[in-house]
């Protein structure tokens, strides 16, 4: 054999090894990019988990909030219905303001005896019934009260 045939030899032999170096690296650094992108789209999954796990949490402090609410409402109408009836003064039998007014006593009179004070009416001249509206603030009252630790037992749920 020649040197020629033998450096022509060589050199297929050295061209197949770079070649198969080539093939071998552009193989390697194709799995690399590959592995980068499972572990980027695996992190982007993670985070989505999390996230969807914080929102399920809150959803069901939210539920557990208005489920607290509405028993609370329920229980607030319950005791309303079974309260017994408010009277601040006697009933006028017309439900409304008397026909005339007593007139106003001076300032510094002393009451009258007899047990009741003087222009403080009494009887048919009692006035209007301020009971229900009392009862009715009393009711928004509770409601507001009731919401508010709704609110907050959601707030510590959160936290």
């Amino acid at each position: 054999m020649t040197l020629r045939a033998k450096l022509i030899g060589a050199a297929v032999l050295l061209a197949a090894l770079v070649g198969g170096y080539a093939a071998w690296k552009y193989h390697v650094e194709q799995l690399g990019a590959e592995r980068y992108k499972t572990q980027a789209a695996e992190t982007a999954l993670d985070a989505m988990r999390r996230t969807l796990a914080q929102v399920q949490n809150d959803a069901q402090a939210n539920e557990a909030a208005a489920n607290a609410l509405q028993a609370e409402k329920d229980r607030l109408t319950a005791a309303l219905a079974d309260a017994p009836v408010l009277r601040l003064c006697e009933p006028t039998g017309g439900g409304g303001l008397p026909a005339k007014a007593p007139a106003p006593r001076k300032p510094r009179q002393a009451p009258a005896t007899g047990g009741s004070s003087a222009g403080v009416p009494t009887g048919a001249t009692a006035g209007v019934d301020i009971g229900p509206g009392v009862q009715l603030l009393a009711l928004v009252a509770d409601r507001l009260a009731a919401q508010e630790r709704a609110l907050l037992q959601r707030e510590a749920a959160i936290r």
